[in-house]
């Protein structure tokens, strides 16, 4: 892991279609459940606080591990029901990141598409990417875990 000495990397991070085995308005479900149930669903999250700031906006942070360091995170979530959603981080090892989760119905199953302009002022280019990634990844199968406990 490259870190500090270079100014701040920025990254374009899109993560192809996949799917929930769900429709839309269970995955709006999964959603309103993180304000409740986020420890169970994301469990690697430590730490975790939140608090509302507008109708459809709230702030979250917690710890988690990146590159096997332990560090937090705050980030502005607005809910845009039932298009998706958006994070800005303003705290932590990406702070500056934009990104947008999107979902379109396809019958029985909902898409899920994620874009994000990520930064860092820490982390190479290349570590940019793949923290973005390998946390879109890991919460995209914590949550269709949890997704088989809500009837």
């Amino acid at each position: 892991m490259e870190i500090g000495g270079r100014g701040a990397a920025m990254v374009y991070v899109e993560e192809e279609e996949a799917y929930f085995d769900a429709p839309l308005d269970k995955i709006w479900r999964l959603l309103q459940a993180h304000s409740r149930e986020s420890a169970k669903i994301h469990p690697q999250h430590t730490n975790q606080r939140g608090r509302q700031v507008g109708e459809n906006v709230s702030e979250v942070s917690w710890e988690e591990e990146i590159f096997g360091q332990r560090a937090m995170t705050k980030r502005r979530l607005t809910m845009y029901p039932p298009l998706g959603w958006t994070a800005v981080v303003l705290e932590g090892p990406l702070v500056g990141s934009k990104y947008f989760v999107y979902y379109a119905p396809r019958g029985d199953r909902t898409a899920v598409f994620a874009v994000g302009d990520f930064r860092s002022p820490a982390f190479s280019d290349s570590n940019v990417e793949a923290a973005a990634k390998s946390y879109f990844d890991r919460t995209f199968r914590e949550d269709t875990a949890y997704l088989r406990t809500l009837r």
